[in-house]
C-alpha cells in the first residue's frame, strides 16, 4: 500500500460507519473514551479521505475526539476533488444522510445527487461517490438511474457487496462488509467514457477484489506500539479494551507474511 500510494496510484477512502459499526446494527458498540485512540488509528492508517456519518460525529463528540485526517460530515449534497499525482482527477460526491428508516430517497435529493453528479463527471476523470444510505436506499437510487456516479461506495445497513455493475455498465456499486477485518479494493486499469454503455467491464477495465485482515497479515510497527502503549493506560486504569482487540489486525494489508 505505502508503495502504491508513493508511486500516486492509489486513493484511499474510508466509508460512513467506520468508526461507529453499531449503527448499523452489525457491529459492537464502540466505548466513547476509546474515540482519540481510533483516532490515532485512523491517522496512522492515512486515508486520503473519509465520511463521517453523524453517530461517527456523535461518537468522537462524547469521546472529546478530533476527526481523523481529512474526514467530512456533510448535512447537505457535497464534492470534492482530488488529483493523484499522476494526473487523475477524481470527484467525490457524497451523499447526505437520510433520516432513520427510509427506504427510498425522494426526487428533489436524487435531482441533487444527481446534478453534482453531473458536475464532477464534467470536471473530472472518474466520478466516485459515498452514502452512507444503507442496501435498500442505494438500491432504489440506482435502479433505472443512468446518471449516477462512476463508483458508489455504500455503507449503512445491509450486506457487503464485492462489485457489482448496474446494467448498462454506468456504475460499479461496491459495500463495505459492516463486520470489518475486510477491505475493499477497486483496481481501475482504464478510466470509463462517461456515456451510457460505455463504462464498465469487469477484469477488462475494472476488478474488485476483497482483501481479507487475517493472520497473513504483517502487524504495522506504529500501530503495534501504539496499541501496546494504550493497553498499559487502560490495565492501569482498570479500563477494558475492545478496541484494541478490534483493531489490533490492521496493519499493511498489501504485505503479507512471507512475501
Amino acid at each position: 500500500m505505502r508503495e502504491a500510494r508513493r508511486a500516486g496510484d492509489l486513493l484511499f477512502v474510508a466509508g460512513a460507519f467506520e468508526l461507529h459499526p453499531a449503527a448499523t446494527k452489525d457491529g459492537p458498540a464502540p466505548d466513547p473514551q476509546e474515540a482519540a485512540l481510533l483516532t490515532e488509528v485512523y491517522n496512522i492508517l492515512d486515508y486520503d479521505l473519509g465520511y463521517l456519518s453523524p453517530e461517527d460525529r456523535q461518537f468522537l463528540d462524547q469521546g472529546a475526539a478530533a476527526a481523523p485526517g481529512d474526514w467530512l460530515c456533510p448535512d447537505s449534497t457535497s464534492t470534492r476533488v482530488l488529483k493523484t499525482k499522476t494526473g487523475v482527477r477524481i470527484g467525490l460526491v457524497f451523499f447526505p444522510p437520510l433520516q432513520k428508516g427510509t427506504k427510498k430517497p425522494d426526487r428533489e435529493l436524487v435531482r441533487a445527487v444527481d446534478l453534482a453528479v453531473a458536475k464532477m463527471r464534467a470536471e473530472t476523470d472518474l466520478v466516485l461517490a459515498l452514502s452512507p444510505w444503507g442496501l435498500i436506499p442505494e438500491q432504489s437510487y440506482l435502479d433505472g438511474n443512468d446518471k449516477g456516479p462512476d463508483i458508489l461506495l455504500g455503507s449503512g445497513p445491509g450486506t457487503g457487496l464485492k462489485g457489482y455493475v448496474q446494467p448498462g455498465g454506468n456504475t460499479l456499486w461496491v459495500r463495505a462488509y459492516s463486520k470489518g477485518r475486510a477491505l475493499n479494493q477497486l483496481e481501475v486499469s482504464g478510466l470509463p467514457a462517461g456515456t451510457k454503455g460505455s463504462a464498465w467491464r469487469p477484469e477488462k477495465n475494472i476488478a474488485a477484489r476483497i482483501i481479507g485482515l487475517t493472520e497473513n497479515i504483517q502487524n504495522d510497527k506504529r500501530m503495534t506500539r501504539l496499541l501496546d502503549s494504550w493497553r498499559g493506560e487502560s490495565d492501569a486504569k482498570g479500563g477494558r479494551h475492545a478496541t484494541a482487540r478490534r483493531v489490533y489486525r490492521i496493519g499493511d494489508p498489501f504485505q503479507e507474511r512471507g512475501r
